[in-house]
């Protein structure tokens, strides 16, 4: 089980993912704005954040930054559903996040890349302690 940031102001989508991923095991707090997770995240310890990318109040690539600086170790997931400027690739790297995702997305998808990502996490754990 993994504790688990998602960052979504969407209503519809946040809930269909929170459920989604509470029905894998996962923990999740979702928030509904940059500004709200940023706080939560500073508050919190997450194994891994999901985040849209457009957001009021602080957006998605702005909501990375923060979270790189505080947390470098953190995996982060990037959703959008608007126009990505470059390939998909080019813009997960650019903003050094470990996957990205178009909305709307193959939920099976994220829901092996959370595994994937929170498998690694929890193994690293264990060896540390």
């Amino acid at each position: 089980m993994a504790r688990i940031l998602l960052v979504e102001d969407y209503e519809p989508i946040r809930r269909l993912l929170t459920k989604a991923l509470e029905l894998d095991g996962h923990m999740v707090t979702a928030r509904d704005n940059g500004t709200q997770a940023l706080t939560v995240f500073i508050d919190n310890t997450h194994d891994l954040v999901i985040t849209d990318m457009e957001m009021p109040y602080l957006s998605g690539p702005e909501l990375i930054a923060e979270i790189q600086q505080l947390s470098p170790a953190t995996p982060i997931i990037g959703m959008t559903g608007g126009p990505i400027p470059e390939p998909m690739e080019q813009e997960r790297q650019r903003l050094n996040i470990a996957a990205m995702f178009a909305k709307p997305m193959d939920l099976g998808a994220l829901r092996q890349t959370v595994h994937t990502l929170t498998a690694k996490n929890v193994q690293l754990a264990d060896q540390a302690a």
